[in-house]
């Protein structure tokens, strides 16, 4: 009996290093947040780099010490959080799956790169819930 407790422990609680736990081909939450603190990073980096000469950028980081890179993602947050509390958490979702892949699509059909099969299939996807959900909200209130 002894020996099938201590197999029965050893199967209940696994040592930190046993490779069952977190196979070398899964990401660690850790490993995860390591790489969206760089994604981070690099945003950050890149939106000061962008408005270095904005001089409104420039007269603001004089006033207030706050560079612009956080100036910029504060006033996203607040625009966000605007749109909720005005238009509801229905219009924001509604624009954050517009929004993003209209601005790639057009992009993309700027330099003549689009990948069409790609675009067209997700804007397909996107109109049919979009008429779904108007059909239903419809039969909803009646």
């Amino acid at each position: 009996r002894a020996g099938t407790t201590s197999q029965a422990s050893h199967l209940a609680y696994p040592s930190p290093n046993s490779h069952y736990l977190c196979p070398p081909t899964v990401k660690t939450s850790s490993h995860i947040m390591e790489t969206l603190k760089a994604k981070a990073k690099e945003i950050l980096t890149d939106l000061n780099e962008q408005f270095k000469d904005n001089e409104l950028a420039k007269k603001v980081k004089k006033q207030t010490g706050i560079k612009p890179g956080i100036l910029v993602i504060g006033a996203g947050f607040i625009l966000a959080l605007f749109s909720i509390l005005v238009f509801g958490q229905e219009f924001f979702a509604k624009a954050v799956c517009f929004f993003p892949p209209a601005i790639l699509s057009l992009a993309k059909l700027r330099s003549g790169t689009i990948d069409g099969p790609f675009w067209i299939t997700y804007w397909l996807i996107f109109n049919i819930f979009n008429v779904i959900e108007s059909i239903t909200d419809y039969v909803e209130e009646w």
